[in-house]
C-alpha cells in the first residue's frame, strides 16, 4: 500500500509506503524519480535492491 504526492509537473516527489515486511517508510525523490532520503534511512543490505 502506498501514498504518493507528485510535483506540478506529474513527477512522483513523495512515498509513504508500507513495504512487503509491514514496515512503514517515507521516501523522498528527485525529478528523476530517484530516491533522494528515505526514513527510515536504508541499512547497507537494502541500498543494492
Amino acid at each position: 500500500m502506498s501514498v504518493k504526492l507528485s510535483d506540478s509537473k506529474g513527477n512522483e516527489r513523495i512515498r509513504m509506503v508500507i513495504d512487503e515486511n509491514d514496515i512503514p517508510k517515507l521516501e523522498f525523490l528527485n525529478g528523476n524519480g530517484e530516491v533522494i532520503y528515505s526514513l527510515p534511512p536504508k541499512q547497507n543490505n537494502e541500498r543494492d535492491k
